[in-house]
């Protein structure tokens, strides 16, 4: 079975629009785009639950060493350095569309928290970070008073 790149050439227009670029990036447009030049962003997902936030980050190809998580005046940052192989720059690569990438992100995290209780785990290329709320800012179950 051979797959083959799907176009849509229905309406005229859009040939006349498609093959100037085609003809002017050619088919491996992306290959010639070098990715370490790129600043990585990792994604993340801040959750609140009852007693703490969780912060997931995506951060896929690293291991726990890679990782270092600092909270500075309520600011958490979280940044990763990742060193290139020696043996890569000798390599002859015919595509190369991914590379691991150093980051650093930044979080002002309120006067709610707890900063003495973070904790972090690494698995599965998601850093997930447990940021306890203090004991006054956990939400309290609602009590009813009855009245005399």
């Amino acid at each position: 079975m051979t797959l083959v790149k799907f176009k849509n050439n229905v309406h005229p227009a859009n040939r006349w629009m498609n093959n100037p670029l085609d003809a002017f990036f050619g088919n491996n447009f992306y290959s010639e785009i070098n990715p370490e030049k790129f600043a990585y962003t990792p994604p993340v997902n801040v959750k609140e639950g009852t007693d703490d936030f969780q912060l997931e980050l995506v951060a896929p190809g690293r291991n726990k060493d890679n990782f270092n998580i600092k909270l500075d005046n309520n600011q958490l940052t979280i940044s990763s350095q990742v060193q290139k192989r020696e043996d890569e720059a000798n390599e002859k690569w015919t595509r190369k569309e991914y590379a691991y990438a150093s980051f650093s992100r930044s979080f002002h995290l309120s006067e709610d928290v707890d900063g003495s209780k973070i904790s972090a785990q690494y698995t599965d290329g998601v850093l997930r970070i447990s940021i306890p709320k203090k004991e006054q800012a956990k939400e309290k179950p609602s009590t009813e008073i009855k009245v005399s």
